[in-house]
């Protein structure tokens, strides 16, 4: 029987590599659990896994019951995800273990550092996680180690874009790099801003930092505004910066920063501490990715370790 090969995306940063996972995996039978609209094309099953309503959850439970049966009748199963904490790829990855090669993939600042599965915020994610696997009569494991573990059976390697630094990543076994560009190009001359969560105080601060720094090296740009997800709007005074000669537009867009970005025709993309800074340098190096962050974002020490990351990684700080 023919291989099966079952992707998870549970993050943009799995979507943006789809493609070349893809590739990777054509001629094999293709499962893709995903909590997002693909961004490539799939031969193969696609089972999403983010319901809205009761309806789609019941649906949703029955058809990964459902395929996750059809998995199992394969000899050989290779699983791609960034963790197995998900309570679908916890299942697959289970009920397979005898066959399994386990990939992960590449998940931003998860993998430049060893987080623990006994952090709070992990063991939070594993008990929803565990109440969820009652719907597709699944009986949970826990991770005891690393969310990335790398010592659970059948682990072969990870995957990660080209221009990660591979020497911080936290991870011991094989890395493979997919692609050159992975697909995505900067492109135009504007300037995208992904407004950091803000209230009307930190707002000003931001607002002010952005105003001088557009207006010494970034002046008569067009400059588009994505407010936070959290808000419906910008909190700053837009009309500040256009009657300093910006053409200023703001976003309703809700995709994600590193997806977006893509589809902007902007060259240079700003914020203060957001991972998508980091992911955008990681996927398209000639990219301009500057940081605006105060000393007061960086107050404790994971977001400092973030900073070195950022600054490794080719992120500009103003």
């Amino acid at each position: 029987m023919r291989k099966a090969s079952v992707i998870f995306v549970l993050g943009q940063a799995q979507n943006i590599i789809l493609r070349q996972i893809l590739e990777r995996v054509d001629g094999t039978d293709v499962y893709l659990f995903t909590v997002y609209p693909p961004l490539a094309p799939v031969q193969g099953r696609v089972i999403g896994i983010r319901p809205v309503g009761l309806l789609n959850l019941v649906l949703m439970c029955l058809k990964v019951v459902f395929y996750c049966f059809r998995i199992r009748r394969y000899a050989e199963v290779d699983i791609y995800t960034p963790h197995l904490m998900n309570f679908v790829a916890n299942k697959v990855y289970y009920s397979n273990v005898d066959r399994v090669s386990l990939y992960y993939l590449f998940d931003g600042i998860l993998n430049y550092r060893r987080v623990s599965a006994f952090s709070g915020a992990m063991v939070d994610y594993q008990v929803k996680q565990r109440r969820k696997s009652v719907f597709i009569f699944h009986r949970y494991v826990r991770l005891m180690s690393d969310v990335v573990d790398q010592d659970v059976k059948g682990v072969r390697g990870m995957l990660v874009p080209q221009g990660v630094i591979l020497d911080k990543l936290q991870f011991d076994g094989s890395v493979t790099t997919i692609g050159g560009d992975v697909g995505m190009v900067a492109s135009g001359n504007g300037v995208l801003v992904l407004e950091p969560p803000m209230d009307a105080v930190t707002a000003k601060s931001f607002e002010s930092r952005l105003y001088d720094m557009l207006l010494t090296h970034y002046r008569g740009r067009d400059i588009l505004i994505k407010p936070h997800p959290s808000r419906a709007g910008s909190l700053m005074d837009l009309a500040k910066f256009k009657a300093a000669g910006f053409s200023v537009d703001v976003t309703s867009s809700v995709e994600p920063a590193e997806v977006f970005f893509f589809k902007s025709h902007c060259q240079t993309v700003v914020s203060t501490t957001s991972s998508a800074l980091l992911m955008i340098k990681c996927l398209c190096p000639a990219a301009m990715a500057i940081s605006l962050a105060g000393e007061g974002d960086f107050s404790d020490s994971a977001m400092k370790e973030v900073l070195g990351l950022m600054k490794d990684s080719g992120v500009l700080f103003l």
